[in-house]
């Protein structure tokens, strides 16, 4: 069984408050208006509360939500301009002078698509230019280009959220209604068992039982009576120290009988091991405190990486997926979504951990090309938890050659499932790539198209592009296979830079990246005076023909004089040629380390030895905030030495960054596994 995800209580980070306001705050008050508050009012609610001073001031405005709530506080002292990086709109608003102490949120059910009610401390001073509508000592105004929102502040709290609800706001502080918590003691004991300098959190259980419904349904562990009437977390760590932990619970019917409960609930949703931890109860509230050791990052075990396609298991009809890197986990820290649906069957194949290399298998009536696959991860460190999300990529191991003699490609089908033809279809592209919008001709496949077996396209000619296409059940096209046509014979080039030559190899078996070479029959002999070697575009002095008319498997041929950023490569000049079939550029041998600081999302990449890089010659590309994008570091330079480094900004944590020389990749990063091991 896997735990409940925390992810859906542990929401008070400093980036998320930021975030999740970011773009609604927008007005100021006067300076002056010091936010003198009626003492007659809030004399109860403070005479309540055990929390600082100005967190006390701002709980006055959170008045009667539409339903159950959870409440964030987080201490995190800025300017405004610093937390908003880039909004232009508070800008607009708010002087550049104005600081921002404390973050307070209440967000309810289903507010995904709505900005949470967010109180702010701190000092705000509105634009000169700006006007609002006075309600007391409160300024309120619109956000520029947002048709609902709206910021109101007196100079010292300030309120972001929903206009008509600032409005009802501050109509109940002027006519002197109580404040919401005033008549709430379960939240107030719980906030001020576990808010320290730097924040805390409580939540009350009808929220937290809506949120984790689909857990407790699934959970042999955990009961929705286990939960309390008001849940209270804070967590504390200073740079380089242990972690302390702090839990509340709230249980209208006496504390007492829920201790091991109330414990038990914590393990399972924090993923913490809790029989060292102290536990105290009070009438109706529990406290648990935890010290969790600091464990530095080079000692930290690695998280596994990305699950890449590896096969099909006829016997067990099975699609197999292999973990490319990582250091062993207990099986059930995982969890895998197919088309944002959990899978509810055995993916394990036996499997108790997963590391490096472990292979698990997903039936292939639940899976087909195209699909979304989601891999979540919980560390068993209550760190983090964490979601590798991928289409997966189904391209099966399918081979194209063309004989020139006769103009006919055949297409080899090696490894993978049955597919059906009525689902299948060959698409040929004349002189262009298969992105474009038509292809020239399609081909029909009216019967199945199983392992070993092969189809044939006529009247094909070098330059051509064919697509094997497949038509998911949702009707969408996706890609399984293809290759642009390029003469018989798949060769490879290597690199040694340190001794400046390249050596190209007609291998032993076909070759086709990231599969098994296992699977594919050997290659034939062929005739050595049809491939020429370039170098830079030029012939160079060694040849394939010094060593006879035939060119057999298993064939290399080494170049000499190749510098770093030289490109080699491989030529047929046979009938219909000249054509290229491979060409690849001499990289530098490098390694790299990383940092990142999630706060401000940057990447830190350190040149960890090697050769020196052109950096005129590198790309960062990847997958970025959900889709394909590209980033230019920060620093203007035009070589990286060792020991140098560079930064990239706007980087979020599920970030997946490729580094390339010239178009080929030198590494590749995922910054959760970064972020992991700091």
């Amino acid at each position: 069984m896997k735990r409940p995800s925390r992810r859906a209580v542990l929401t008070a980070s400093g980036m998320a408050l930021t975030m999740s306001i970011a773009g609604c705050l927008e007005e100021e008050s006067d300076p002056d208006g010091s936010g003198d508050e009626d003492d007659s009012r809030d004399e109860s609610l403070e005479d309540m509360l055990e929390l600082p001073s100005d967190v006390e001031s701002a709980l006055a405005y959170l008045y009667d939500p539409d339903g159950p709530v959870s409440i964030h506080l987080h201490h995190d002292p800025q300017s405004v301009e610093g937390m908003m990086t880039g909004t232009d709109e508070i800008t607009e608003v708010l002087d550049g002078s104005s600081e921002v102490e404390w973050f307070l949120r209440a967000e309810g059910v289903d507010e995904a698509e709505e900005l949470p009610y967010t109180i702010w401390t701190g000092s705000f001073d509105l634009n000169a230019d700006i006007d609002g509508t006075e309600y007391d000592e409160f300024t309120l105004v619109d956000i520029p280009d947002e048709t609902n929102l709206a910021f109101a502040t007196d100079g010292a709290v300030g309120l972001a959220g929903i206009k008509s609800y600032l409005e009802s706001v501050l109509t109940a502080y002027s006519d002197d209604e109580q404040p919401y918590l005033a008549s709430r003691e379960d939240i107030v004991s719980v906030l001020n068992a576990v808010t320290t300098e730097s924040g805390g959190i409580a939540v009350e259980g009808e929220l937290l039982e809506t949120e984790l419904s689909d857990e407790l349904d699934e959970s042999d562990e955990l009961s929705a009576e286990q939960l309390p009437d008001v849940l209270g977390f804070q967590q504390e760590q200073q740079a380089d120290e242990d972690i302390e932990w702090t839990f509340a619970g709230w249980y209208e019917d006496g504390a007492a009988e829920y201790t091991d409960g109330f414990a038990t609930l914590i393990e399972n949703l924090y993923a913490l091991e809790m029989e060292d931890g102290e536990s105290s109860t009070d009438d109706e509230l529990v406290v648990v405190n935890k010290t969790e050791s600091y464990v530095p990052p080079e000692e930290r075990p690695d998280p596994p990486g990305i699950p890449q396609y590896d096969g099909y298991d006829a016997e067990t009809d099975e699609v197999l997926f292999k973990f490319t890197d990582g250091d062993e986990f207990d099986v059930e820290q995982f969890e895998i979504e197919i088309e944002e649906e959990t899978l509810d069957v055995d993916w394990t194949r036996g499997n108790e951990t997963i590391s490096e290399g472990t292979v698990i298998g997903i039936p292939w009536d639940v899976i087909e090309p195209g699909d979304s696959m989601t891999v979540s991860f919980e560390s068993p460190d209550g760190r983090g938890s964490h979601g590798v999300g991928t289409n997966v990529p189904f391209q099966f191991p399918i081979n194209i050659e063309i004989d020139p003699e006769t103009d006919t490609a055949t297409i080899y089908y090696h490894d993978g499932p049955p597919l059906s033809g009525d689902s299948l279809s060959i698409d040929v592209y004349d002189d262009q790539g298969p992105r474009h919008d038509d292809p020239t001709r399609t081909v029909d496949v009216t019967d199945s198209f199983e392992p070993g077996d092969t189809k044939q396209v006529e009247d094909v000619d070098f330059d051509y592009v064919i697509r094997v296409a497949y038509e998911r059940t949702d009707g969408e096209t996706v890609t399984i296979g293809g290759a642009h046509l390029t003469p018989p014979g798949n060769f490879e080039i290597t690199f040694d830079t340190d001794q400046e030559t390249a050596t190209v190899t007609y291998p032993e078996a076909g070759h086709q990246d990231g599969q098994r070479t296992t699977e594919v029959p050997n290659e034939s002999t062929l005739s050595a005076e049809s491939y020429e070697i370039r170098l830079n575009g030029e012939p160079t002095e060694t040849q394939f023909t010094e060593n006879g008319d035939s060119l057999e498997p298993g064939e290399e041929l080494t170049v000499a004089g190749v510098k770093i950023g030289d490109r080699v490569s491989v030529h047929w000049v046979g009938d219909g040629g000249p054509d290229t079939i491979l060409s690849a550029v001499s990289t530098p041998t490098v390694s790299f380390e990383y940092s990142y600081d999630e706060s401000a999302e940057t990447l830190t990449i350190e040149h960890g030895g090697g050769d020196t890089i052109d950096m005129e010659l590198i790309a960062f590309e990847g997958y970025i905030d959900g889709e394909q994008q590209v980033r230019e570091p920060t620093e203007e330079v035009t070589e990286l030495e060792p020991g140098e480094t560079i930064t990239l900004d706007e980087i979020d944590v599920e970030a997946f960054i490729d580094i390339a020389f010239d178009g080929q990749s030198l590494d590749n990063v995922h910054v959760f596994e970064v972020a992991e091991k700091q």
